[in-house]
């Protein structure tokens, strides 16, 4: 993918190893780029993947975040 790109993925946060209540989604549309209301980086994190592959990555959530 390349930035601006648009995917519908499916995706599970953990935290600790922990699968978090409100971290998943099913069929959602991302598109790779920056400022797209996500945390820093998730969307981003799309940018060089390949479509149909399953990947990980880690994000950190900002100190204020409300959830």
């Amino acid at each position: 993918m390349q930035e601006g790109d648009t995917v519908r993925a499916d995706y599970t946060g953990y935290l600790n190893g922990v699968p978090f209540e409100g971290g998943a989604a099913t069929d959602q549309e991302i598109t790779a780029a920056s400022g797209t209301g996500y945390i820093d980086g998730f969307a981003e994190a799309f940018i060089g993947q390949m479509t149909g592959v399953e990947f990980s990555f880690d994000v950190t959530f900002p100190k204020d975040y409300g959830n």
